[in-house]
């Protein structure tokens, strides 16, 4: 009986401790904090430098985002550059 409760208990505790831990989590401003978006236009990638794609960028929380709700997060919003196409002359 006292084993049983033991267990009870520790399956209480841990049920409790993971409800709290998730809701501190930020799932695309779902219980975390409200995103301050910010647009950023694509820029088109050169040769010689890297452009970005259209993406969405919090204030608060410094992530990058591919919508404006902020439910997908990108992990990079870097476009290579192209680099040079050497023909013949």
């Amino acid at each position: 009986m006292k084993r049983k409760l033991l267990l009870t208990l520790f399956f209480a505790i841990t049920a409790v401790s993971c409800a709290i831990g998730l809701a501190a989590c930020d799932f695309g401003g779902v219980g975390g904090h409200t995103h301050a978006m910010s647009y950023h236009p694509a820029v088109a990638a050169t040769c010689t430098e890297d452009g970005t794609v259209e993406y969405w960028s919090c204030s608060g929380c410094g992530k990058n985002f591919a919508n404006e709700d902020g439910s997908q997060e990108l992990r990079s919003v870097v476009v290579p550059a192209t680099g040079h196409a050497w023909d013949e002359w």
